[in-house]
Formats: structure tokens, sequence, C-alpha cells
């Protein structure tokens, strides 16, 4: 995965987003050209993102964006946190 999206969409008419989706697809298709790979993890408002991602997985995010891919393991040792705990976040 070269690029992950977190968006919030109250989308009213489901239709719509699949429509949007589909619409995407197409474009896709229809260049004939590899695409990056996007991992898109879309929320129906801000407190279904937080019930989700807590404090502590944000901190995971924010800390990633600032050094780049990394392992488990590195990314535990860079926080100073056990391995088990970032794996589970």
């Amino acid at each position: 995965m070269s690029r992950a999206v977190i968006q919030i969409r109250h989308e009213t008419d489901d239709m719509a987003a699949i429509k949007a989706m589909g619409e995407r697809f197409a474009a896709a298709w229809k260049s004939g050209q590899q695409q990056d790979s996007v991992a898109v993890l879309t929320f129906s408002s801000p407190a279904q993102l937080f019930s989700v991602l807590t404090p502590k997985r944000w901190e995971l995010i924010e800390h990633l964006q600032k050094i780049g891919p990394s392992s488990i393991r590195g990314l535990a040792r860079s926080l100073d946190r056990g391995i088990k705990r970032v794996h589970e976040d």
C-alpha cells in the first residue's frame, strides 16, 4: 500500500456513494495505467472515527507520517511502547 486516506463522509444517499465509486473505477480502467494502491477508511461522523481511532492509535498514525514505513518492532521502539500493545493498535 502506498497511501492511506481517512475521510468523514455523511452520505444521505448510499447509491450516490456507490455511483461515485463506480465512476472512479471506470476512469482507472479506461486509463489502462496501473494505479497507486490506496487504502480508504470512510467514517460517517467524527464520533465514529474517534470510536475506532483511539488517542494511542492516532499517535501511531501521526508518528508513521513523520518517520515513514516502519516495522511494528521499530515503531514500538521509537515510541517507547510495548511491541504487543503497538501490534494490538
